[in-house]
This record gives structure tokens, C-alpha cells and sequence, in this order.
């Protein structure tokens, strides 16, 4: 029977074969993390991602920004809380009304969103106008002055 000395000496190999791998191990998936949060986004990423205008130059539609997120941050610009609408306008065409974000605007389809909120905002003025009822009276008023 070996003696545990000897025995000791032939273990010894394997269990530093075995904190090598696993060293390697650690070492690989660490890269791999790192390299993965330096990955650049998907265009889906960047559609449904935290910065709405940057949703808005992605060449897919969000699911996140739509009319209604559009319409509400409308409506919060002319409370006068910083919203991103007006660079929103900006980014998908200055005119009245802004462009829809065909394919001859970039291929922004985003911007389609951002345009039924611009003709659902229209639409109330019209009606306050026509002397129909609307929530969005200071909005319009603001609108006006801006030149909207």
C-alpha cells in the first residue's frame, strides 16, 4: 500500500490541473461578460430603449413610444415640462404637420408615431375652435404662440 506521502505527490497534478481549468474557466466567461456589454445594441434594442429620441432614428417601430407616449409628452410641453416633443418634431421634419417617416425621411419609422400625435393634437384644436369641448386648452394656447 502507497504511503500517503506518495499518494499526496500523484493527487497533487490533478487538483492543479483542475484549478487551472477552472482559472480558465473564470478567466473566459469574464471576457465574455465584458465583451458582451460592449456589444452594440440591436436596432429593436434601441427602439424600445430608455431615449425616445434615439427610438426615433431606429429603423424599426418601437413598442414602447407610441401615439399615446407622443400625445402625453405633447401635452406635458405645453404644461411647460420638459418633455422631448419639440427635438421630436425637430428630428422627424419641421413641417406642418411633420413628416410620417417615410422611407425618403431615412426610414424612420418612429416618426409615424410621433406624427398621429401631432394630427390628434390638431384635431382637439380644431374642435376647441369649432367650439367643441377639449382637455387640451393650454396646450393649444402654448401651441399658438410657438407657432404649432
Amino acid at each position: 500500500m502507497p504511503s500517503s506521502s506518495r499518494l499526496s505527490l500523484l493527487v497533487s497534478p490533478r487538483r492543479r490541473l483542475r484549478s487551472r481549468a477552472r482559472g480558465r474557466a473564470l478567466l473566459t466567461s469574464g471576457v465574455l461578460v465584458l465583451l458582451g456589454t460592449c456589444a452594440k445594441p440591436t436596432p429593436e434594442q434601441v427602439a424600445d430603449g430608455a431615449d425616445p429620441l434615439a427610438a426615433l432614428a431606429a429603423p424599426v417601430g418601437s413598442t414602447r413610444y407610441t401615439p399615446a407616449y407622443w400625445t402625453e409628452q405633447f401635452r406635458a410641453d405645453a404644461a411647460g415640462r420638459p418633455a422631448p416633443w419639440r427635438q421630436a418634431l425637430a428630428d422627424c421634419g419641421t413641417g406642418d404637420p411633420p413628416r410620417p417617416g417615410l422611407a425618403a425621411d431615412g426610414a424612420k419609422p418612429n416618426c409615424a408615431a410621433v406624427y398621429q400625435a401631432y394630427v390628434r393634437t390638431a384635431a382637439a384644436e380644431a374642435a376647441q375652435e369649432r367650439g367643441f369641448d377639449s382637455t387640451l386648452q393650454a396646450a393649444q394656447a402654448r401651441n399658438r404662440r410657438l407657432g404649432f
